[in-house]
């Protein structure tokens, strides 16, 4: 398959609210102060953030990192490979992804989600506030923005069952 977004010789990008999908879901080369936040990143068995250069980025953070398939890794910086977010977050440069989560969007139709883990934890310290969701929905509901392509708006009004009190049985009991 292929890269979800492949930026190459440039400067000054700002990537935020995107669902990523890809083999890698990003790869950059040749970059200055790329700045990636409030992204999902996910893969099957590639990288979910590839940097072939290990040069500074403007900011990496507040992204969910999903690795579907028994073979992928959550960064490529340069030659140095990280297995997990959690290896990138402790070992690797520049602090980056501090902010960031790991863990399955539960992709709805594409881009819509269904998870929990994408709700109200994006930042809004960015330099183009991002007031629309994908589908045209306002950022933000609820306490905080959404990280993705979708804010995730719950159905007023909803009901779930829980359980079944009567009858106790269904159908011919003989």
């Amino acid at each position: 398959s292929a890269e979800a977004l492949y930026l190459i010789d440039v400067e000054n990008i700002r990537v935020y609210h995107n669902n990523l999908v890809g083999s890698p879901a990003i790869l950059i080369d040749n970059h200055i102060l790329i700045d990636v936040r409030n992204n999902i990143l996910s893969t099957t068995n590639d990288y979910c953030f590839e940097s072939f250069d290990p040069v500074a980025m403007a900011d990496l953070d507040y992204n969910i990192y999903y690795i579907s398939g028994a073979f992928g890794d959550a960064v490529r910086f340069g030659t140095a490979i990280y297995a997990t977010l959690n290896d990138w977050q402790t070992t690797g440069p520049g602090g980056y992804d501090q902010n960031s989560i790991s863990g399955n969007p539960v992709f709805v139709n594409g881009l819509h989600v269904s998870s929990s883990i994408t709700e109200d934890i994006a930042t809004t310290n960015i330099l183009d506030s991002i007031a629309y969701d994908f589908d045209g929905e306002a950022r933000p509901y609820g306490a905080g923005n959404d990280i993705g392509a979708d804010e995730k708006i719950a159905a007023a009004n909803d009901a779930i069952a829980i359980g079944l009190i009567s009858p106790v049985s269904c159908g011919d009991s003989a």
